[in-house]
């Protein structure tokens, strides 16, 4: 859920900005690998990694 939220968030941000085509192909290459990645952990049960960086994202925004 996090991952969905942040992610939404910077969609947000770079539409407000300007969105060339070469970033969004950028941010959608990037969003693919990112989902696969994840499924991966899940799938393997290693959840704890998931948790090690939503820690890691929530402490550098604050």
């Amino acid at each position: 859920m996090l991952w969905t939220r942040c992610v939404l968030e910077t969609d947000d941000k770079q539409r407000l900005e300007g969105y060339s085509d070469e970033s969004f192909d950028e941010q959608a290459e990037r969003l693919a690998d990112t989902e696969q990645n994840l499924k991966k952990i899940c799938a393997r049960g290693e959840l704890e990694k998931i948790y090690r960086i939503q820690l890691t994202t929530a402490l550098k925004k604050n």
